[in-house]
């Protein structure tokens, strides 16, 4: 998560001319992020994951803040933005990428100042391969729960499964139920689909991690 704090020249209406418009220049360096987007979803950027994705990354507007009265030039603004990071690269990477255009953005706007801040999380990009372990294991499940074959598919969002194959080495993947609007109005999953997945999940564990007799209930 990045935010981009802007100071301008407050004045009163009646010298709007000879202030600075914190909410305008806010709204200049947010315009720069499209050109951005666009330059990081161009083909030879994409990992090959993603090669039959036209738009991978998504950088969101997602909050704006500013101003203090209708008749006064905005002190300051705030802009909240939501950047993807594409596996293979650093969020780190990404981070420096953001203070650069802000920092050249706000050097074209008269008098206007701009930084950067990092809060939230920050994700390197990370892919879960269809044909290692563990995800051939939730495939087989899941067929044999549903009769049907797992329909592997890239998420343009973000999973904490990611901890474990970036940093610990560890087999990872992401199963869940169908769903609707995730993350959005009235989302939703089907209860069948749930019902159907945590079976799968239960035969996964059984199948992964072996299974031991129960301890009988008779008395010695």
């Amino acid at each position: 998560m990045a935010w981009v704090i802007v100071t301008g020249r407050p004045v009163h209406v009646r010298d709007m001319h000879s202030g600075v418009n914190a909410i305008e220049a806010a709204a200049a360096i947010a315009a720069r992020f499209k050109d951005y987007e666009t330059e990081m979803n161009r083909g030879e950027r994409r990992h090959p994951a993603f090669a039959a994705d036209n738009h991978p990354i998504n950088v969101n507007l997602g909050t704006f803040e500013g101003g203090e009265w209708n008749s006064s030039v905005a002190t300051r603004a705030k802009i909240g933005l939501r950047v993807g990071v594409m596996p293979g690269r650093s969020c780190r990477e990404v981070a420096r990428e953001i203070e650069a255009l802000v920092a050249e953005a706000a050097a074209g706007l008269r008098g206007a100042q701009a930084r950067v801040e990092f809060k939230g999380f920050m994700a390197d990009g990370c892919t879960f391969p269809a044909d290692q372990p563990i995800s051939r294991a939730v495939s087989a499940a899941h067929k044999l729960v549903t009769g049907e074959e797992l329909r592997p598919y890239n998420a343009l969002g973000l999973t904490d499964a990611r901890h474990y194959r970036l940093y610990q080495g560890t087999q990872a993947t992401c199963y869940g139920p169908d769903s609707d609007n995730i993350h959005g109005i009235d989302e939703s999953v089907g209860l069948a689909s749930l019902h159907d997945v945590t079976q799968a999940i239960a035969l996964t564990i059984a199948e992964w991690c072996g299974v031991e007799p129960a301890p009988s209930s008779r008395g010695a």
